[in-house]
């Protein structure tokens, strides 16, 4: 049997189980989930709950998207589909490519780092604009708690896919450098404070008050100050608007 068809029946044994632990995430509007694993030298393991996925990078040799020969360049964060397709020419090709194909209309990606690799968990929904802002505004501690319960539960199937053997390698395509400069650009236009502009990303990074709070270093009730302060310089009435002006704010 080939290389490519031990690959595959992994990876339909993988979806088969994927599909039963990520059934609850369809009340979200959550159309398909995929965990890729980056490794150096373009080396990775695909893990989804549609085999259509592995599939797709496999035959058509897509590049893992933000990759360099290191692997994954991403920071550990919340990356929201806008914000990637603004920044990175390798994600916006690929994924415009996905929506096509698979019918999907956003993406939120959630990228962790490990020793050895990096983790991106990401997350395709087939809902219209106004339901995907509600989630990012209010429910991605109901994202975060998913994937903590799905590493519990897919633990033998993630340690499996890891192995050498079981990794596929694709090619690097050169990616461009997010523009660190564009946030002093972007206070003085909103007129928000340097700090309040660091809140404002924690925050649209999935960051919870108490979370900025330890990130910054700052006790969580003045982040919460800069946070209401935020909101009445955008003019901002609830989550939902705040998270909306945010994303064009800041570019996400």
């Amino acid at each position: 049997m080939s290389n490519y068809h031990l690959k595959k029946m992994l990876s339909i044994k993988a979806a088969e189980t994927i599909a039963q632990i990520t059934n609850p995430l369809q009340e979200l509007g959550i159309f398909s989930f995929s965990h890729d694993i980056t490794f150096d030298k373009g080396q990775i393991s695909i893990l989804s709950n549609s085999t259509e996925v592995f599939e797709y990078y496999y035959k058509n040799q897509v590049p893992a998207v933000c990759t360099n020969d290191q692997g994954r360049i991403l920071e550990a964060g919340i990356y929201l589909d806008c914000k990637l397709k603004r920044d990175y020419s390798d994600y916006a090709s690929t994924f415009s490519n996905l929506n096509k194909n698979f019918n999907v209309k956003n993406f939120i990606h959630v990228v962790e780092t490990e020793h050895d690799c990096q983790h991106m968990y990401s997350f395709s929904f087939d809902i219209d604009q106004v339901d995907y802002l509600h989630i990012i505004a209010n429910k991605m501690n109901i994202i975060k708690k998913f994937i903590r319960s799905y590493k519990l539960q897919a633990n033998e199937i993630i340690t499996q896919i890891k192995l050498p053997k079981n990794r596929i390698t694709l090619p690097i395509v050169e990616n461009p450098i997010d523009n660190q400069q564009h946030f002093k650009i972007i206070s003085n236009e909103s007129k928000l404070t340097n700090r309040q502009m660091e809140c404002a990303k924690l925050l649209m990074n999935g960051k919870t008050a108490k979370e900025i709070a330890r990130s910054l270093g700052l006790s969580p009730r003045t982040v919460e100050y800069y946070l209401t302060n935020i909101k009445l310089k955008l003019e901002c009435n609830n989550k939902v608007e705040l998270v909306t002006k945010l994303m064009r704010i800041l570019n996400f």
